[in-house]
């Protein structure tokens, strides 16, 4: 992962994140690369997301924690990005949020959104 830093990390998940805020579906699909499109669809991810937004809240703050290597398959690198992030608008005040990414040639394509909630 030596063409993008934590910074770069941290600004992709913010970007995600104001997608997710506005639950725009179209734009957020539009995110994940084409296999992962493949395996869900637009109606799917609207579902998901929706139900989520009404559990979890709004995204107020990312920080980034780290990165690690998911694996490679068929000759693609995935990876989980993890962040802290601070919640508004739902039960939870804090969460972690995991982008699981593949290495594609013009940068990092999403593959997974995973969003939880963290008691206090």
């Amino acid at each position: 992962m030596s063409t993008a830093s934590p910074s770069h990390f941290r600004v992709a998940a913010q970007a995600i994140a104001t997608i997710y805020n506005r639950q725009d579906i179209t734009a957020l699909y539009a995110k994940f690369d084409q296999l992962a499109r493949i395996q869900i669809t637009q109606q799917q991810l609207s579902d998901q997301i929706s139900r989520l937004h009404n559990l979890i809240g709004d995204v107020d703050e990312i920080a980034y924690s780290h990165a690690e290597l998911a694996g490679t398959k068929d000759g693609r690198t995935f990876y989980n990005l993890h962040y802290k992030v601070t919640l508004v608008s739902g039960p939870f005040k804090q969460a972690t949020l995991k982008l699981s990414v593949v290495k594609a040639d013009a940068g990092y394509s999403l593959f997974g959104f995973f969003l939880n909630g963290l008691d206090q």
